[in-house]
């Protein structure tokens, strides 16, 4: 009964679950990533994904990109070299961004996105 009351209270972070070397499992990381609510995050050795349905602030990031999970995205950036309204879409399939102050946001307006950041390990 437990579990059942707290299933949806907890988030996930998956650590090795893509590599340099087997596409198939990196696919089916992202794809696990994307349908299921408790991942919060899947870290490589160098980037960090999440999916990102509604709103998200960063701090400490220097590059990052977003593509789209459904056919149409529309985000909002801010905080970035390239900031503003953006649509990502067939024509426009993704955004590869760069920070310029200390957090940046990013809302999306509509669809759901795939943000992929460089992540520095201390």
């Amino acid at each position: 009964q437990y579990i059942e009351q707290h299933y949806h209270d907890y988030q996930i972070d998956l650590f090795g679950c893509t590599s340099h070397d087997r596409l198939d499992h990196t696919l089916a990381a992202i794809q696990s990533l994307t349908q299921n609510d408790q991942i919060h995050c899947l870290y490589t050795s160098y980037q960090v994904l999440r999916i990102i349905r509604q709103s998200f602030t960063q701090s400490s990031i220097d590059e990052f990109s977003l593509l789209p999970v459904t056919a149409t995205a529309t985000v909002e950036l801010t905080g970035c070299q390239w900031s503003g309204p953006f649509t990502l879409d067939n024509t426009y399939s993704g955004l590869s961004n760069r920070a310029i102050q200390d957090i940046i946001s990013i809302t999306v307006r509509s669809g759901i996105v795939l943000f992929i950041g460089s992540v520095q390990w201390i």
